[in-house]
């Protein structure tokens, strides 16, 4: 239906731009996402000054994304902070303080996927950091209304400096910065992916340590999954990870109620999350328990 309206109409500066975004908007939900590109990229060329240019440029980046072009994603998000002032509590124009910090923090974890961008993750998490605590020491009357936001922003900025350090082979300092921060996360989302780059964190040091300190960092990798699995059942996908990775820890420490534990994880992922990848590997970590139970 959109396809068949024309091209202009009335309110030129409101109608072409619009429809341009809702044609891009209907093919990215289509997932015909080089189709959708150049609606989007239209209204960013064509209609700068346009309401819908801030949503064409999250469409844009976020069709990147999903096909896997994670730099031209990451060059999209930037078009948010052009003149990269993330590290400043300090709102320049065009676009304002919280998109800049959305559009950074969406561009870090672009980063960490990418081989080689630990470093540029790293820089990246820690501008919002230090840009989110200044504005969180004296907020600015227009970013009052957005605390929780910038707070949240703050937390998930720390525990994604971690993750750039994992992704980059610093254990030792992912590690005393989990030491350093823990108490200050909050936020719930970002609790969640701590104990899970820590749970993570302690498997790849259990990999590397000498036989005799092996199960001691695998206990405390199972302890940091368990976490998630007890106290967070709301957030199900990092949950149904977290739970199978404790049933693959608690194998590896290989004592018969480690094995029962393992298969209580598998057991529980089957049935509360019966569509799963982590329900097939459940199922297949089950039948191997069972064969070793029978041995």
């Amino acid at each position: 239906l959109f396809l068949k309206l024309p091209k202009t109409g009335p309110r030129a500066f409101w109608y072409a731009p619009r429809l341009e975004f809702m044609i891009g908007k209907c093919l990215f939900r289509l997932k015909k996402y080089d189709e959708a590109l150049p609606h989007f990229q239209a209204v960013i060329k064509d209609h700068a000054r346009s309401y819908y240019v801030l949503k064409s440029i999250e469409g844009e980046a976020l069709c990147h994304e999903r096909k896997g072009a994670f730099e031209q994603a990451a060059k999209a998000y930037e078009r948010f902070d052009p003149r990269g002032s993330y590290h400043s509590p300090i709102s320049p124009e065009p676009y304002g303080k919280m998109l800049q910090w959305r559009g950074r923090e969406a561009m870090a974890k672009i980063f960490v996927k990418l081989d080689g961008k630990a470093g540029d993750a790293s820089k990246t998490y820690a501008g919002l950091v230090k840009g989110t605590s200044a504005a969180l020491a004296k907020l600015a009357p227009e970013l009052k209304v957005h605390a929780a936001e910038i707070r949240a922003i703050h937390q998930r900025a720390l525990v994604g400096g971690i993750n750039a350090l994992i992704k980059g082979g610093k254990l030792d300092q992912a590690r005393k910065m989990i030491e350093k921060i823990s108490e200050q996360i909050t936020d719930t989302s970002a609790r969640v992916n701590m104990y899970v780059l820590l749970g993570g964190l302690l498997e790849k040091e259990a990999a590397k340590a000498p036989e005799e300190e092996k199960n001691t960092l695998r206990k405390k990798a199972l302890l940091a999954y368990m976490r998630v699995y007890i106290l967070y059942p709301g957030k199900k996908a990092q949950r149904a990870k977290c739970m199978l990775a404790a049933a693959v820890t608690s194998l590896q420490l290989g004592s018969p109620d480690d094995n029962r534990r393992a298969v209580r994880l598998c057991d529980a992922i089957v049935t509360d999350y019966p569509k799963s990848a982590e329900a097939q590997e459940a199922l297949k970590l089950r039948q191997e328990l069972g064969v070793k139970r029978s041995k």
